[in-house]
């Protein structure tokens, strides 16, 4: 029974990495194909001779990108498991 228990727990951790590595890319794209859109916006509003929209746009754009990096790279921090310390024997 012990045997079986550990088994499905393998292949619930496998599925959940798998899952996680599937929201992981498909967030990345998401990322990438917004990122590209708001690029391309801020071009074109510039070009056309309205350079306070895109300046806000890409400026606006520029601290989201900044920001969403800033805390992935925070969570992932805290969501990494940290050495324990050794107990101390007095």
């Amino acid at each position: 029974m012990a045997e079986q228990e550990q088994k499905h727990r393998h292949e619930l951790e496998k599925k959940l990495a798998n899952t996680d590595s599937v929201g992981y890319l498909r967030g990345q794209l998401i990322a990438f194909v917004l990122t590209s859109f708001l690029v391309f916006l801020t071009y074109d509003l510039l070009k056309s001779g309205q350079s306070l929209q895109g300046y806000l746009f890409g400026g606006a754009g520029l601290v989201a990108i900044v920001l969403a990096f800033l805390r992935n790279r925070y969570t992932d921090r805290e969501s990494s498991p940290k050495e324990k310390e050794p107990p101390n024997d007095p």
